[in-house]
């Protein structure tokens, strides 16, 4: 949908390409807001091979889920990966997220991994 690409709903979800040296190598989205757990889904691809292992994708993910928690009130974020692609999981841990839960979809097994914000902690004078 258009939207993903204007900005003009960001709360039905938004597509933001992810630059290197200039040139577009892969994307990254989250989709439409759950406003009642403040919760949203994210994807990501990195078209090439030869961009992969080189830290853009957790780069990407960490600095999308910095924005949802900063500016849209999200608490929690999720992304899903095939479980045989553990280097994903390892790029998804390393920009904060963590396993959930797991299941299978068509004899394929996913893994549910999610990033909470950090609660704000105040101090009582």
């Amino acid at each position: 949908p258009e939207h993903y690409f204007t900005g003009f709903k960001p709360h039905l979800g938004r597509c933001f390409g992810i630059i290197q040296a200039g040139e577009l190598i892969g994307q990254i989205n989250y989709n439409e807001i759950d406003f009642k757990d403040h919760s949203v889904e994210l994807d990501i691809i990195i078209a090439k091979q030869t961009h992969t292992g080189c830290g853009y994708g957790t780069e990407a993910i960490q600095l999308l889920t910095q924005y949802l928690f900063s500016e849209m009130s999200i608490r929690r974020c999720s992304i899903e990966v095939i479980a045989k692609n553990p280097r994903a999981a390892r790029a998804y841990e390393k920009a904060g997220y963590r396993f959930s839960y797991s299941y299978v979809r068509e004899e394929i097994e996913w893994l549910v991994m999610e990033c909470l914000a950090a609660k704000e902690v105040r101090i009582l004078s």
